[in-house]
């Protein structure tokens, strides 16, 4: 099995501690790298992605149809009404929050394709060494799906235990598949939605031309929702997802809690 570490986004924080913890997790991988503001910083990375600015037409959050589930219901309702005190901030922080998936687009098409896995993570990811991330990779390989994770459910932890038990950074936590549809129960788990603070995936899976489309058209959501729509609504809602295992580094001493 060959398998390609791709790291891409801002580079922030402890991002050359990071990239050591992440080749140490994953020593067989091959290491791809891509930043934005890799000069500012001085750092060499494989793909430099300044000519690359992708035209953003329509607000991920606002102007597309909410997926069928409470908490994007309500949140998608009180930004068009306006209504709601982080209403104006996060109308700011997710307007570019698929711009994360189209430079990943963007490496990963430069990464020859006889991967069979790839891994996506950020500057700022930051994995536990007491997994056995070789175990979750096969995983991946063998099930043909798209595995999450997500150790930053500290925001929401009470109800996290309450649905899944206790969970920690260095313990997974497998978040049950659930169909929201049918209840008003808020859910920032499963459904339509893959956790991307670190993402294993088969390379096959990966369509270049979905992507852009989805973006074309203005249906590409942000962040875990916009992994959802590329990763695994076309293979059937077949991804799996995890608490714990990986976070992103401000965030740290929180997931580590218990």
């Amino acid at each position: 099995m060959k398998v390609a570490l791709l790291i891409s986004g801002e580079i922030r924080g402890n991002w050359n501690d990071n990239k050591d913890r992440l080749r140490r997790c994953f020593p067989d991988a091959d290491i791809y790298t891509s930043a934005w503001n890799a000069k500012k910083y001085g750092v060499d990375v494989d793909h430099e992605p300044e000519d690359f600015v992708p035209k953003m037409h329509y607000h991920p959050a606002i102007d597309v149809d909410p997926y069928p589930i409470h908490e994007s219901r309500e949140r998608s309702k009180n930004w068009l009404s306006g209504k709601g005190s982080f209403t104006t901030r996060f109308r700011e922080l997710t307007a570019k929050q698929t711009v994360q998936i189209l430079y990943h687009d963007q490496l990963i098409r430069r990464v020859t394709s006889d991967y069979d896995i790839i891994i996506r993570a950020r500057w700022d990811t930051v994995v536990s060494e007491k997994i056995d991330w070789s175990k979750l990779v096969k995983k991946s390989f063998d099930e043909n799906r798209a595995i999450g994770f997500d150790g930053s459910a500290v925001r929401n932890r009470d109800k996290v235990k309450k649905r899944h038990g206790n969970f920690s950074f260095d313990g997974l936590v497998e978040i049950t598949t659930n169909n929201p549809t049918v209840s008003n129960e808020q859910t920032l788990d499963w459904a339509f939605r893959l956790q991307d603070q670190l993402i294993i995936h088969p390379r096959k899976l990966w369509n270049s031309n979905l992507v852009w489309k989805l973006h074309k058209n203005r249906k590409l959501q942000i962040g875990g929702i916009g992994w959802y729509q590329v990763l695994s609504e076309p293979y059937g809602d077949n991804h799996l997802c995890y608490y714990g295992g990986a976070t992103i580094e401000r965030y740290i001493l929180e997931s580590k809690k218990k």
